[in-house]
């Protein structure tokens, strides 16, 4: 094998585990990396050997998701999404910011390789790969605020079966909780 074949190969994995946090799945994520060395084989020119492998690699990888993307977006269509709000969160993001944080973040780019891969310049990849941060963040505490309200209204049915309390919801025997209070209907 050639030294270019070889870093490919050993950077299939990562680029696997980038395209499934990019796209929400694995079996979406596994079809654009196929596209990619699918690509990558008949255009072979694409990666050179005195360049970094891997960034190319993910430019490579860029260049078909981009295309692939705007003209097939179902790609994945019949998959079963993922049950996991990190993965839920990314898919929230922008699409440019949740590229460029997981290329900074996830796969360890640094602020100029990530833009050499996107094609866009180091301070534009530095705020992206700050809002992004932030809106993650946003996204999973108020995810965990409504898994903890969630696991509180389920508690305080196990402990009084049939009532409501303080959550305005209906119960099974007559009574209502209304602005904060049970009462009897």
């Amino acid at each position: 094998m050639t030294r270019i074949t070889d870093e490919l190969a050993s950077n299939i994995p990562q680029l696997r585990r980038y395209a499934r946090g990019l796209t929400g799945t694995q079996r979406s994520g596994d079809a654009y990396v196929k596209l990619c060395l699918e690509t990558y084989l008949a255009e072979p020119g694409r990666l050179v050997a005195d360049e970094d492998v891997r960034i190319q690699l993910y430019s490579l990888f860029h260049d078909v998701w981009s295309v692939v993307a705007l003209t097939l977006p179902d790609i994945d269509e019949g998959s079963d999404p993922e049950d996991d709000p990190l993965v839920d969160g990314l898919q929230t993001l922008p699409m440019l910011k949740r590229q460029i944080l997981l290329l900074t973040r996830l796969e360890g780019f640094s602020i100029a390789q990530t833009g050499r891969i996107l094609g866009i310049d180091a301070e534009d990849v530095r705020r992206g790969r700050d809002e992004a941060s932030r809106m993650l963040r946003r996204r999973l505490v108020d995810t965990q605020v409504a898994l903890d309200a969630r696991r509180e209204e389920e508690a305080e049915e196990e402990a009084l079966p049939g009532f409501a309390l303080n959550n305005g919801h209906s119960s099974r025997n007559g009574y209502r909780a209304a602005g904060g209070a049970m009462r009897f209907f």
